[in-house]
């Protein structure tokens, strides 16, 4: 038997459901630990754009992605995507802009899955 051509490799970023999910039952538990952990990257990837370290940004931003697209959040997951690639590229002048965005979608899904400590977890406080 013949067989078949291997699939064409994807590209190295694949699309993002446009809408939250509810995360699966075996992490809800781990919400609030996720987003203090995302506050201190957040605070991570600001230190780095202030040295201009397009690498670190890369690299966080790629985590980022990945642990929110794990946690149901595309709207975080997309600026892991947006964050990456503008790294990747060297480009920072609007870095700082989606470091902001990162940040409001971060508070908005605090305030979802974490009623009442939403702000606490998601670093207004």
């Amino acid at each position: 038997a013949a067989m078949a051509a291997p699939a064409a490799a994807p590209g190295p970023f694949l699309e993002i459901a446009s809408e939250p999910c509810e995360p699966p039952p075996e992490v809800l538990r781990l919400l609030p630990a996720f987003f203090e952990i995302q506050q201190r990257n957040l605070a991570k990837m600001r230190q780095a754009l202030a040295r201009a370290d397009c690498n670190t940004l890369r690299i966080m931003g790629h985590g980022l992605r990945g642990a929110a697209l794990t946690y149901g959040m595309p709207g975080m997951a997309a600026c892991g995507t947006d964050i990456e690639r503008a790294a990747a590229a060297g480009e920072t002048g609007d870095m700082g802009g989606l470091l902001d965005r990162l940040e409001k979608e971060m508070r908005l899904r605090a305030a979802v899955h974490l009623p009442g400590q939403g702000a606490t977890h998601a670093g207004t406080t």
